[in-house]
């Protein structure tokens, strides 16, 4: 029996797996068997996910919009069916929580350094606005890979999944 590289979901001879939607082998390939490779292999060889041509250019639109904040929630919700436009609206939705905790974390800071001083926070502030840049650039590296058809995770922050698909 066949299991998605991915998630570890039985799949029976599909190209996509019915639970996370991953790409499971090249056309041609021979079916591949679990405990064939170790945890570390598999997930080296599906860093980078392929999806059909068809579901990139139909949803890629919903998948953008996954980068832009709350709007994450249009395509996690309008687009369950299609496996590029669900993955990255998970992607998105994880990077939304680590601003909102990023967003919390930085006023409770603020707050602390205004009661020491008003100057300390104001030098604070400052930093962390300039580091509150980092999610905007990583917003735009994840609408640049849709925008490419791709589906990899974010740098630096692509090992927090606070949702998984």
């Amino acid at each position: 029996m066949a299991f998605c590289l991915r998630c570890g979901a039985p799949v029976d001879g599909t190209p996509f797996c019915p639970v996370c939607g991953a790409a499971q082998e090249e056309p041609g390939a021979a079916p591949t068997d679990r405990s064939a490779k170790s945890g570390a292999a598999e997930r080296e060889a599906v860093r980078e996910e392929v999806y059909c041509q068809g579901d990139i250019s139909e949803n890629r639109g919903m998948a953008a919009l996954s980068y832009l904040g709350l709007l994450c929630l249009v395509p996690y919700f309008a687009a369950r069916t299609s496996p590029f436009a669900h993955g990255h609206a998970v992607r998105g939705m994880n990077l939304m929580l680590l601003e909102v905790a990023y967003l919390l974390l930085t006023s409770i800071l603020n707050a602390i350094c205004s009661l020491i001083a008003w100057q300390l926070a104001l030098v604070v502030s400052t930093a962390f606005s300039i580091c509150g840049l980092l999610f905007v650039g990583l917003s735009a590296i994840g609408i640049w890979t849709v925008c490419r058809g791709q589906s990899r995770s974010l740098p630096l922050v692509g090992a927090f999944r606070l949702i998984r698909s």
